[in-house]
């Protein structure tokens, strides 16, 4: 396993146009990379969501050692219709889902493929199944169920992140 992570929002804020009254904000669909301009009420029918609230508010930023200066931030507010979770936006982060997704490799090597798998989802690694049956994201573990034609019964698995070959406690001698 390479990680546990939130699973990013399929609705991203980039940023805003407009004026008082009339901002729209400026959205990304990372399933299709369509970029457009929406306010609250929008629907986006390919990912199943809509746009429930959106707002632009004058933040006090940090810059610099201690000076504070004011910035516009465009917030919205999403819901997923499939699953009634709603997710709070920004323009000045990337937004995550509360739902969570396991990075497997199926190697060890430079060229490995990632796999992103949810809870309830399988794969097959040679002539095994397994099934995720619990994420955690802290600390990151996966726990799965590996199904094998060789065996009469399921075998419980837990992952925990490999030690990547630059993590500082993977080498004694740093």
């Amino acid at each position: 396993m390479v990680a546990v992570q939130r699973e990013p929002c399929g609705l991203q804020l980039l940023g805003f146009v407009g004026g008082e009254e009339s901002y729209l904000g400026t959205f990304v669909n990372l399933q299709t990379n369509e970029v457009f301009l929406a306010g609250a009420g929008r629907a986006v029918p390919g990912l199943g969501m809509v746009i429930l609230e959106f707002s632009v508010e004058v933040r006090p930023v940090k810059v610099g050692e201690g000076s504070i200066a004011h910035q516009r931030v465009a917030t919205a507010v999403v819901k997923d219709e499939r699953t009634g979770a709603k997710t709070t936006l920004t323009n000045e982060e990337r937004g995550y889902t509360e739902e969570l997704r396991a990075i497997l490799a199926d190697t060890e090597d430079e060229d490995e493929t990632h796999l992103a798998l949810h809870r309830g989802e399988e794969f097959r690694s040679l002539d095994q199944t397994y099934i995720v049956d619990r994420l955690q994201l802290d600390p990151p573990l996966a726990e799965l169920t590996q199904i094998s034609p060789a065996t009469n019964h399921p075998i419980r698995v837990r992952l925990t992140p490999r030690l990547s070959p630059e993590s500082p406690s993977a080498n004694p001698a740093n």
